[in-house]
């Protein structure tokens, strides 16, 4: 019986511990792909991978910034991505940009009913010299939070 109740605390704790959003939510980066549609329009590709469990803590977004920190366009992400990791999304319109035009690409996530830009990968860079690794300062362009599209709630 003990053997059991052992088991069974086991299989319970497990269950809990995969159902259970990260303690630290994540939403990495992972690569950027820019294509010329026309003069000075891109399309942009964004791969993440996200600690996204549900429609509880998932990716909510992923935007683009000058590297003075202006909005330059913002992505919503409609549902959460728990099952597909990780995953690649395009824009939905084309983007203004200079071909050698820096920019900055990071996620934003929506945890237990807060709004936050996680502390992960973003990628920095032009359509003309490609995509790397990026440090931004704590709370870089932390007021564009509020501008632009805002995510309107998660389908699934």
């Amino acid at each position: 019986m003990a053997f059991l109740r052992a088991v069974f605390c086991l299989l319970a704790l497990s269950v809990a511990t995969l159902a259970a959003p990260s303690a630290d939510p994540s939403a990495d980066v992972l690569e950027v792909s820019v294509r010329e549609t026309s003069a000075g329009k891109y399309m942009i590709g964004v791969t993440l991978e996200t600690s996204d469990v549900d429609c509880t803590h998932y990716a909510n977004w992923w935007e683009v910034l000058s590297e003075d920190g202006e909005l330059l366009y913002r992505r919503i992400l409609r549902h959460s991505h728990a099952a597909t990791q990780p995953f690649t999304r395009y824009s939905e319109d084309d983007v203004s940009l200079e071909e050698d035009q820096e920019i900055i690409v990071r996620a934003h996530m929506h945890v237990d009913g807060k709004e936050l830009y996680p502390d992960s990968q973003v990628l920095k860079g032009s359509a003309k010299a490609g995509f790397a690794k990026a440090t931004l300062e704590k709370n870089f362009a932390a007021a564009v939070e509020k501008e632009g599209p805002q995510a309107e709630g998660c389908l699934y």
